[in-house]
């Protein structure tokens, strides 16, 4: 296979390399954006003018893929919802006496405590009612507390409610999730609590495709809860359409484990089941052209059916373009196209139409997933050869899950930190039992209203759903089924990612052993460079002093032991503060921590770790100051640095003499030492 063969590959490459760019630029001046148009237009017209009259080939290509990076820069920029001038966030946050007119973007979601959803800004209102035309997107919370019940809006419902928009919170703890940076880079950067009463509908803007498909999806969950437990209504409906809010927690971590949580969360396994179907329905090889056609119509228009009914997530629009690619070279123009240039034109089509896409972790892990397989699949499936069908199937299952993990496994590591140990026999099991589930699944929910059918069909998938979850919470409890702390940074990724393209290069390639030589310096860099980090940790120290769920806090890293100091706790609610500690403790190779509860005076002086009278942290983020947290005698006096500022502050309350004032603008700082 040649790159000629494949002519989206190149133009991917480059257009996800200009949206990379433009991500990772925080500005780019007004000038440089004016010349940046003028080249998307003039390149193609000068490649144009060589090809045709000076017939220098090799030039106009040049220029036409250089307009493809040009492409992908301007919309990686103006993909950046910040970057729009109407933008409601330009003219303030929380400006006072103006309200936002909001339009709801999908149904209520019930979270831990709150209901929430995304909505999309149309307009800002300022005191006197002079609404001004707006852009953004922003997340809507109801608190429970508040609201008991869910309240009563439906997906497109237009609301009026004061200007309460607040930034997104950041990581809670270095190194931790951070919910900020997920949702900025899906352009949303601001959140807003509500209250009763606080909110006026007024009205209802909603896409009439989009609200029946919301409404098909509701109608499907009514019947599954009619037909199944609970627990086992909500994990058909994840089967189904992609729906996981209901699915307990247990049942989750137990596919996590098992490494089969593509068979919850609605993927090109299922689009590729219900394309598989349809090709059954419409098999024919003596059509006729007009039949030809209408079937391939039929065939895209189902597929795309539920590609929206299951939500448009970033796997399924992928796997619903590749294999509308196929149908219609199939259908339309009566050949089979190169299924790695259908996977790269499909990836083409939704970064032009989304390039936000490409930070998506979905996105990435769908197409290494189906790239993994099609080039990894079948030199591994000729290494031998099943004496049984039975045992070739399996055989064929464990490969494709072999090749799906190799190709996405250094972002798996990245992202999770984890790895499903028993994920090979547990697919062999669980793929085949959910595909059986889907159509079953399929099948109860049309047949539901038809005495007897419908309750055999429910019966059936009720003993089907214990079936595949026995091996799923079997395999999942097995010891050491899950392994975690893997410590992986972008340096690692890009390293091990060399090392796998060095394996699929040397399984094509005559220079075998020069490539595999390549590969294995790869992994002995890979190891280098984390004994580098271990012992860059082992030999260094910092402060963290911030708010963590409610309590304030400082931790001090010496080598690989940490001391967490906080204001006294109830039991047990250490264990919950350190959770959020995790991605830390792993990152940093933390061997020991140390919880020091209560006043530090009372607490013995260590040699790192010395505390005096009147050396006080005062966290200034709520009126009045009435909390106090004590720090060693080596803190920031006098000094000014970014996102904190430190001040002389005198407070006889708590203590006398002078202390450190320290004004947090994130939900922590910390300080390398």
């Amino acid at each position: 296979m040649s790159l000629s063969s494949i002519p989206f590959f190149r133009l991917v490459l480059l257009l996800s390399s200009g949206i990379a760019t433009a991500l990772f630029l925080h500005q780019i001046p007004g000038a440089v954006i004016s010349f940046l148009l003028a080249m998307l237009l003039a390149l193609p017209l000068v490649a144009l003018l060589l090809y045709r009259i000076v017939k220098f080939q090799t030039a106009a290509n040049a220029l036409h893929l250089c307009t493809h990076f040009v492409l992908g820069l301007l919309l990686g920029w103006f993909g950046r919802a910040e970057h729009s001038k109407s933008h409601f966030a330009t003219q303030g946050i929380s400006v006072k006496g103006r309200y936002l007119q909001l339009r709801i973007d999908e149904p209520l979601a019930q979270k831990a405590n709150t209901w929430r959803s995304s909505a999309t800004v149309l307009a800002t209102l300022d005191s006197n009612g002079k609404a001004t035309s707006a852009t953004g997107k922003i997340l809507v919370y109801w608190p429970q507390r508040l609201n008991a019940q869910k309240p009563d809006l439906l997906y497109g419902d237009v609301l009026l409610l004061p200007d309460l928009a607040v930034d997104m919170p950041e990581a809670a703890f270095p190194d931790g999730f951070d919910f900020k940076a997920v949702m900025r880079y899906r352009n949303v950067a601001h959140q807003v609590f509500l209250t009763p009463g606080s909110v006026r509908k007024m009205g209802n803007t909603a896409n009439p495709v989009q609200s029946l498909a919301y409404r098909a999806r509701e109608k499907i969950i009514a019947i599954l809860h009619k037909q199944f437990t609970p627990e086992k209504a909500a994990l058909m409906a994840s089967l189904l359409i992609g729906f996981k809010d209901e699915v307990e927690q247990d049942d989750l971590q137990a596919f996590t484990k098992t490494g089969t949580m593509h068979i919850l969360a609605v993927s090109g396994m299922h689009v590729g089941l219900i394309y598989a179907a349809l090709l059954f329905l419409f098999t024919g090889s003596t059509r006729a052209r007009r039949v030809r056609i209408w079937q391939g119509i039929a065939i895209l228009g189902a597929l795309w059916c539920y590609a929206i009914l299951t939500g448009l997530s970033a796997s399924v629009v992928r796997a619903t373009v590749m294999f509308s690619v196929i149908e219609t070279g199939r259908s339309f123009l009566r050949q089979e196209g190169n299924v790695f240039n259908s996977l790269f034109a499909a990836a083409y089509l939704q970064l032009l139409f989304a390039p936000l896409n490409l930070i998506d972790v979905g996105f990435q892990l769908s197409y290494l997933a189906v790239l993994g397989i099609l080039y990894f699949y079948p030199p591994l499936n000729r290494l031998y050869s099943p004496p049984t069908l039975l045992l070739g199937r399996m055989w064929q299952l464990g490969l494709v899950s072999i090749a799906a993990t190799l190709a996405t496994l250094p972002v798996s590591l990245y992202f999770f930190k984890g790895f499903p140990v028993w994920f090979v026999p547990a697919n062999i099991i669980m793929v085949p039992l959910s595909s059986i589930l889907v159509f079953s699944g399929i099948f109860s929910v049309l047949f539901y209203a038809v005495p007897f059918v419908g309750t055999a069909l429910a019966w059936a998938s009720s003993m089907g759903i214990d079936l595949m979850m026995w091996p799923a919470r079997y395999i999942a409890g097995l010891p050491g089924a899950m392994l975690k702390g893997f410590s992986f940074d972008l340096a690692d990724v890009v390293i091990l990612y060399s090392a796998i393209v060095a394996l699929a290069v040397a399984i094509y390639s005559d220079k075998r052993r020069q490539v595999l030589r390549f590969g294995a310096g790869c992994l002995c860099l890979l190891s280098a460079y984390h004994t580098f980090r271990f012992f860059r940790a082992e030999n260094s120290a910092e402060l963290i002093v911030g708010e963590l769920k409610g309590h304030l806090y400082a931790a001090y890293r010496q080598g690989r032991i940490l001391h967490v100091f906080t204001e006294p706790v109830r039991p047990g609610e250490a264990d919950s503060l350190h959770f959020y500690m995790t991605d830390y403790l792993v990152n940093n190779h933390i061997a020991q921590t140390q919880w020091h509860c209560g006043f530090p005076p009372n607490e013995p002086a260590t040699p790192t770790w010395s505390f005096k009278p009147g050396e006080t942290v005062f966290y200034q983020n709520k009126q009045p100051i009435a909390r106090v947290l004590w720090l060693p005698e080596k803190e920031l006096l006098n000094e000014k640095f970014k996102g904190i500022t430190c001040l002389r502050y005198r407070h006889k309350r708590y203590a006398e003499g002078t202390a450190n004032l320290i004004v947090l603008r994130n939900n922590y700082h910390r300080l390398r030492l």
